[in-house]
């Protein structure tokens, strides 16, 4: 059993890195996978709706998202947390085809970094992924782990889902003001999307089952 968990942590890891290097939405594939590793909360009609979309892929999007929201309450870990973040994303694109996603150039150096610990203030585990054009040494991703985490500090939650867009380079020197550019709100439901005052071309991200909206259409060119 522990080399089975570990192995589907090894795939759920994989997949997220795959996707957030290919500037891409989970597979149905790896989103059925992901589903499996998240706890199970006591909601009857909840692991119901879980367990259909694991087996067969099969259920309403928002439903199932709706089935993820006990991964961020109660003491879970900060795997769960992420990949119920992943997978939100993923729900959000499919009951929202419109939405702007790639193709974008694969990016050579794609990092998941988990946090020791919950942030004191709001008691989020706030995990920091990216990718950068140019692969990097440890010592030079410490280096941007620092900076970006100064970053998240300074302008909270959108912008670390930001760093989750596709292609968004971490090493962009103009990221802060490309991502202020693109920043748009802040929703709390996939129906808030529908709203015809937003832009265009946006592009939302799932973090801690709030999700944030970025107008897409002046990162299309340049991301360098």
């Amino acid at each position: 059993m522990a080399f089975l968990i570990e192995a589907l942590q090894h795939s759920t890891r994989e997949a997220i890195l795959g996707a957030l290097a290919e500037g891409r939405p989970l597979t149905h594939a790896e989103a059925r996978l992901l589903i499996s590793t998240i706890p199970a909360g006591d909601d009857a009609r909840d692991i119901d709706i879980r367990k259909r979309f694991m087996i067969s892929g099969s259920g309403d999007p928002a439903e199932v998202r709706a089935s993820l929201q006990p991964a961020y309450r109660g003491e879970h870990s900060r795997e769960t947390v992420t990949t119920a973040d992943w997978l939100g994303t993923h729900l959000i694109h499919a009951q929202h085809p419109q939405l702007a996603r790639g193709p974008l150039p694969l990016m050579a150096d794609a990092v998941v970094r988990f946090p020791d610990s919950p942030a004191e203030r709001d008691g989020i585990w706030k995990t920091i992924a990216y990718t950068t054009q140019n692969e990097l040494t440890e010592a030079e991703h410490e280096t941007l782990h620092e900076q970006l985490s100064a970053h998240v500090s300074e302008h909270g939650e959108p912008f670390r889902a930001f760093l989750r867009l596709s292609g968004v380079n971490a090493q962009d020197p103009a990221l802060v003001a490309k991502f202020q550019a693109a920043y748009v709100t802040t929703v709390d439901t996939p129906d808030d999307l529908h709203d015809p005052a937003l832009p265009v071309a946006i592009d939302a991200i799932d973090l801690n089952g709030r999700i944030h909206v970025f107008d897409v259409s002046g990162l299309t060119g340049g991301q360098s």
